[in-house]
């Protein structure tokens, strides 16, 4: 494992605990992509950088993604390969070039396609074929997979062959790992957490240069979730956590910040939604004793991935609480958590950064 970010001319700017990616990241990636002579030759020209992302169940890999690309795209010309179910009001940079996958969902542990009228075998078989074609027509110079093979191991019947094509592409093409803080946490036991363990270090040894680890060593390191670090072959970048900058997409123009400031706002979410009904439903139910004490009103977004009959539910309670605001999504979100007196959620990754 060789550890980049702690000092010399390659220390990375961000300060102890940082929430936001700082500048750096699209200079880290040069450095990578330039360790061959060939690229100087091609200097005129901007690299090219694909990543693939793959969110099964909620929206944190798509909107670690698109803040990355936010700065990518100052350096690079990028394209954006998603393989999950599209969210409508939710915008990539405009200079960004998308290939959208025929989508797939997880239930359990069962991958599921979007399109119920294909079946699974059908599915992956047109996935594995646009992937390459993708990879053909953009010809990146450097390949990022973001999470994998720490997570979505499921996907590894399109994403070897994609990067066996990569490297033995007659150019050098850099293969990356952008990942996020906590990896691995799935209740399973040691002997199969190692026989993952070992797959992981076989993949990352086999393709990967470098693992873009969207935390802050000073608080959170690699081989705190992932013990077998130091049998990486790869540089181990940490970039500093990723959150959303000011710089948000533009909403529709039907789509308005709707608060009202006369009374303190709580802001209740739960990201992509396919978990979140429990919680959002034990708000709504505590929402009318809480109005009593303090009057309130409640900004609820149930996430644009929780099933419709879930939604439907929480509609009717939510209609006899004239207190509480029922959305699926917003585009302006980030604007709703600034003019929040309290947040409720999940935790996740990107609403904790956003905080």
């Amino acid at each position: 494992m060789r550890s980049a970010g702690w000092g010399g001319s390659n220390t990375l700017r961000y300060q102890t605990f940082s929430l936001s990616l700082v500048c750096t990241y699209p200079q880290h990636l040069k450095q990578i992509t330039n360790s061959s002579n060939d690229f100087h030759k091609r200097k005129m020209k901007k690299k090219k950088i694909m990543i693939y992302c793959q969110h099964l169940a909620g929206m944190g890999h798509l909107v670690r993604c698109r803040e990355v690309i936010r700065r990518l795209v100052e350096t690079f010309d990028v394209c954006f390969v998603s393989g999950g179910q599209i969210v409508p009001q939710f915008q990539m940079p405009p200079q960004v070039e998308i290939a959208q996958l025929p989508g797939l969902w997880q239930q359990g542990t069962e991958l599921l396609p979007l399109d119920t009228d294909m079946s699974i075998e059908e599915t992956r078989a047109q996935r594995k074929l646009l992937l390459l074609d993708t990879f053909e027509h953009f010809q990146p110079d450097c390949l990022i997979t973001e999470c994998f093979p720490f997570s979505k191991l499921s996907m590894k019947y399109e994403l070897q062959p994609l990067m066996e094509t990569a490297k033995a592409s007659t150019r050098p093409v850099r293969i990356i790992c952008s990942l996020r803080d906590l990896i691995m946490t799935q209740p399973l036991s040691l002997e199969a957490k190692e026989k993952r363990a070992t797959k992981i270090c076989q993949l990352i040894n086999r393709f990967y240069d470098a693992v873009l680890f969207h935390s802050d060593g000073n608080f959170q390191r690699l081989e705190d979730c992932f013990p077998q670090v130091e049998n990486l072959n790869c540089d181990i970048v940490y970039t500093g956590y990723v959150a959303q900058s000011a710089a948000e997409p533009v909403a529709s123009s039907a789509e308005i910040l709707d608060i009202d400031e006369s009374k303190p706002a709580i802001v209740v979410s739960a990201g992509g939604g396919r978990h979140g009904y429990p919680l959002l439903n034990a708000v709504i139910a505590a929402s009318e004793p809480i109005a009593e004490r303090c009057p309130h009103h409640i900004y609820m977004f149930a996430g644009p991935f929780m099933p419709e009959a879930d939604f439907l539910k929480l509609q009717q309670a939510a209609a006899k609480h004239p207190n509480l605001t029922l959305r699926r999504y917003t585009a302006l979100f980030l604007e709703y958590l600034r003019k929040a007196d309290l947040s409720i959620s999940l935790g996740g990754y990107s609403t904790t950064m956003n905080l």
